[in-house]
């Protein structure tokens, strides 16, 4: 009875009958990837609207980053840094890939005031500002999954950053059901 039920569910699944079927057969590590691009495109969206439609994006917020970014400088700065990435390059941060800026002298005036901004770029020496550049990567650590920037010193090495966005928390373990007896 049990094989059947899981090939009458796959029947199920394959036919298009149950919409968004596979959101409860997702992995964790997926799930979390869709929480995380899902929020990221939200305040993508977001950073740049009327205070109108930020008042509704505000209400799909769960974590009250528009909040945070409308009253922030640095996080919207670390946002419009991301938000340089195409959709593509999006996808591929939040699948592990680290992406890694030109140095701050070969960028436009623009993105080095979001640079001074989000991580203090512009009070750094001028000749270790110019070779300075920022790194975008997903990290996860104390139960959390985070889209991280850090400022890049002229040697390569990351140094000083923080999150771009509220991160999401690991779902807590699955408990096994205990026995009656």
């Amino acid at each position: 009875m049990c094989r059947l039920a899981r090939l009458l569910l796959l029947a199920l699944l394959l036919s298009g009958g149950v919409a968004h079927s596979a959101d409860w057969i997702a992995s964790p590590e997926v799930r979390i990837t869709r929480q995380l691009h899902d929020r990221l495109e939200l305040y993508l969206q977001a950073i740049n609207a009327p205070p109108e439609e930020q008042k509704k994006l505000e209400a799909q917020d769960p974590a009250n980053g528009i909040w945070l970014m409308q009253r922030n400088a640095f996080l919207r700065a670390r946002l419009q840094l991301v938000g340089l990435l195409t959709p593509r390059e999006r996808e591929e941060l939040l699948s592990g890939r680290t992406f890694r800026s030109e140095p701050y002298a070969k960028l436009p005036k623009k993105v080095q005031g979001w640079m001074g901004d989000a991580l203090g770029v512009d009070r750094l020496d001028p000749a270790v500002r110019d070779a300075t550049g920022y790194l975008l990567r997903r990290t996860h650590q104390d139960g959390a999954h985070f889209v991280m920037i850090s400022r890049v010193d002229p040697h390569g090495r990351p140094t000083s950053g923080g999150s771009v966005m509220p991160g999401i928390v690991d779902p807590p373990p699955a408990t096994k059901p205990r026995s009656k007896h």
